[in-house]
């Protein structure tokens, strides 16, 4: 993996985009109400022309006599695939961009054309120059403060439907850039057009081509007047977007694709820093989308701890440098974090490892235990059987000291210890996971060893598996038992405990560790860690009076696939303990000793109905005597009054039941003040995935407490002969109180909505029971 330049070019770029979540706007003075305009604190302006549909009062419509390639039509779909995407980047990177946003129609102001071609009337020339005036002050701040600039000018094309197609009058607009970093910078696969085609959507020229420019969509007024064709640091490139990659359904993955790709063009070619008031050409090392953290990057609670937030891998040694790549990545990577260990294996050699020790931990007694546990993440497309690796083991007294030691025998061969070997791919397996010990030197760390425990092949698909594109956290742990052997568990936030691979030693037992490993086999596959942390029974000790929040989730008739999310989400966390809960499990009693009870997405109805009359009056009872209570999509019908098989927990009754099937896709959110406070946020619009949740009103019940709206719907979808406006307005999360205990339900889908997980978090420490003081009264 190469080193990323240390270089201030900055990006401008130009989308349809207003009001986007957690955005405070701050609207110039001299601007016109159509014009919404905002300062960033990234190197990033986010800027749209043509996706506006507002009228301007007394403004004439264009009739666009003369003017050569004539259009009075908006770009469809550019204004909600700019929100979507501007919101996934500054998820990805802490940070706000720069946003100016037209959300007057194209048909009054055109303000990618010159003055004297875009508006025919005085209404509409005050929207433009407030546009022009935006982007104007937009593109000197920006240089001000990094020195360089990027544009781009984001527009929706129908003539390649499903390509993106770039707009630089042939390179003119790219002058600067491609004169200070090559003309890969503007075509190679690391251009921001290669890390588009990288995010498999097409691009028109294609990455590495010479070809030059659709005559049609070879850049416009805005390219040109902000570019570098005419000299300055402000490049500027036109993107234009296909029809079918700006639709309802696409958009919301096709953003995110979007913001990948800008954050990895950020890493390549964007400055560490702004410049200082000296205007010094010093760079720092630390990256513009990185969040600064002032804890230590190794914390004393644990007996070893790393979160990379320091932007180095000290500690870290790559043992197979030859072929294979460690480095520390900030943002752009695949974890979505604040900064990750990112390994690449750059051949399809044998393994490929890296490792770290820590002061030794002895198990001394039965019952000690050691704990490794990590977050992982990979993207590779293909299959790698047992592929991806890591474990436990004991030095024996020859500690690494620098990349490559591999090589070097007695350092790589006598380690002893305890490791895992998993199938690394894009889909489950059915015989994933292995756990294998080593104690002699004839055994190689990671590579072969005694036989503790397999997942046998059968007919159930493996939760252990290391699948693509999923944030998965990772626990192995050692055990000392009361024969002087060790117990061997392995599970992942999917598994839980309930189905975690276990096992026992069956050679002369390791029982001392200072050693952990990661590597990959046979491929040029790569993957990412963060949050690596090992734990043994004193460290942890100063837990131990802290009771874990008892979670029930029910997973019977009337659970659709997303309760598989849920747990996903639920798993990550060290205080959850989860309890899988069957129909009968809650007919018959065993909701004692939880905190809260979850249901989740698929069938209210089915859930309902399967529950029982039986089963709805012990969730009943458990909610009114303290227990707290979590609905999502299915779970929140079920919670509603509403229906005769509802729950009566929540005083909301369902608006439009006749088009409860309106479709799926992705909806804005508007948060209470209330809400806010509760999901801990500053944001006050959030997109979310939405798969035909209720619509919730007040129900009006007398015996039941009002419910809160912590959120309500901003935007709709009106599919399936849905009646639009119907949506609106209606309630996306509500917070109620039932007897002593608390409900929160959710219409829409946080734990499946990247970025979002947290809100189930939040929710899940407002419900849960509260056993030694009594519950506060929420905010109104």
């Amino acid at each position: 993996m190469k080193t990323r330049p240390n270089v201030a070019t900055v990006v401008c770029i130009s989308f349809h985009l207003i009001a986007m979540a957690g955005l405070q706007h701050v609207e110039a003075q001299t601007l016109s109400n159509h014009v919404i305009f905002e300062t960033g604190d990234l190197p990033i302006i986010l800027s749209a022309p043509h996706g506006g549909n507002e009228l301007i009062p007394g403004a004439l419509p264009r009739k666009g006599i003369g003017v050569r390639s004539f259009s009075n039509t908006m770009d469809f779909g550019t204004k909600k695939l700019a929100l979507q995407t501007a919101g996934a980047l500054e998820r990805q990177t802490g940070k706000r961009p720069y946003i100016v946003v037209a959300s007057f129609h194209r048909k009054f102001v055109d303000a990618n054309r010159s003055e004297e071609r875009a508006y025919e009337s005085e209404e509409s020339a005050r929207a433009y120059h407030a546009y022009h005036e935006a982007l104007s002050q937009a593109r000197q701040d920006v240089i001000h403060r990094w020195g360089r600039g990027l544009l781009l000018d984001i527009h929706g094309q129908s003539e390649v439907p499903d390509a993106i197609l770039r707009g630089t009058v042939n390179g003119r607009t790219t002058t600067h850039l491609v004169s200070r970093f090559g003309l890969e910078s503007l075509i190679g696969d690391r251009s921001l057009l290669g890390q588009i085609a990288q995010q498999a959507l097409s691009v028109v020229p294609e990455v590495d081509s010479a070809e030059r420019e659709h005559s049609a969509y070879n850049g416009g007024f805005i390219v040109s007047k902000y570019g570098s064709g005419k000299g300055g640091t402000m490049d500027a490139i036109q993107l234009e977007v296909g029809r079918n990659l700006r639709s309802f359904d696409a958009r919301p993955a096709v953003a995110e694709k979007m913001a990948n790709a800008i954050a990895s063009f950020a890493q390549e070619y964007m400055p560490s820093e702004e410049q200082s008031v000296q205007q010094t050409q010093q760079t720092s090392t630390r990256q513009p989308f990185e969040t600064t953290e002032t804890h230590s990057n190794r914390k004393n609670a644990s007996v070893f701890a790393d979160r990379f937030t320091d932007s180095d891998r000290d500690g870290w040694f790559e043992l197979d440098d030859d072929s294979s790549t460690l480095s520390v990545k900030s943002r752009s990577g695949q974890m979505g974090s604040s900064s990750e260990l990112s390994f690449s294996a750059t051949d399809e050699s044998s393994l490929k490892s890296f490792a770290a020790h820590f002061d030794e931990v002895t198990l001394q007694r039965t019952g000690d235990f050691i704990k490794l546990r990590f977050n992982a993440r990979h993207n590779h497309s293909g299959f790698i059987n047992r592929g991806f690796r890591f474990g436990l083991f004991h030095s024996s007294g020859t500690r690494f000291t620098d990349d490559g030691d591999q090589d070097s025998e007695p350092v790589s061969l006598d380690d002893r210890g305890y490791f895992v070997m998993l199938d690394l791919g894009i889909n489950t397996t059915f015989d994933s996971a292995v756990i294998r010990e080593t104690n002699n030197f004839t055994d190689e760390r990671l590579a072969n060893g005694g036989l503790i425990a397999f997942d046998a092949p059968d007919k159930n698909r493996d939760p252990l598996m290391f699948t693509r594109e999923k944030n998965y956290t990772y626990s192995l742990t050692l055990t000392r038992n009361s024969r002087g052997t060790i117990d061997v568990s392995l599970q992942n936030n999917v598994t839980g405990d309930e189905d975690a691979l276990t096992g026992t030693s069956t050679l002369s037992p390791t029982l001392a560790f200072d050693t952990l490993y990661f590597g990959i086999t046979g491929s040029t596959a790569d993957f990412a860690i963060d949050d690596v942390r090992i734990t043994d029974n004193r460290t942890a000790s100063h837990r131990a009076a802290e009771k874990p929040i008892n979670i029930g989730v029910y997973v019977d008739e009337g659970a659709g696939p997303s309760v598989n999310d849920l747990l996903f989400v639920l798993g990550k966390y060290e205080d959850v303990s989860i309890k899988r809960l069957t129909a009968y499990d809650v007919q018959s009693g065993q909701l004692d000793g939880l905190d809260l009870l979850m249901l989740p997405g698929g069938s209210g109805r089915g859930q309902g109905r399967t529950l029982g009359e039986t089963g709805r009056a012990s969730i009943r009872k458990f909610v009114r005597e303290g227990g707290g209570f979590i609905g999502i999509c299915a779970g929140a019908y079920l919670a509603s009054s509403h229906y005769p098989w509802s729950l009566h927990i929540l005083d909301a009754m369902v608006v439009d039941t006749e088009h409860w099937n309106r479709g799926t896709g992705t909806v804005d959110i508007a948060i209470s003040d209330w809400g806010r406070q509760l999901l801990q946020t500053e944001e006050r619009m959030l997109p979310i995935h939405y798969a035909q949740g209720p619509l919730l009103a007040p129900g009006n019940q007398p015996d039941i407490d009002d419910y809160q709206p912590i959120a309500k719907f901003e935007t709709e979808i009106a599919k399936k002969g849905a009646p639009q406006g119907v949506m609106r307005g209606t309630t996306a999360i509500a917070e109620g109180r039932f007897g002593q205990g608390r409900v929160v339900c959710f219409s829409a889908h946080p734990e499946m909505t990247n970025g979002l997980e947290t809100m189930v978090r939040f929710a899940i420490d407002h419900v849960k029971r509260i056993r030694t003081e009594p519950l506060a009264t929420s905010a109104q």
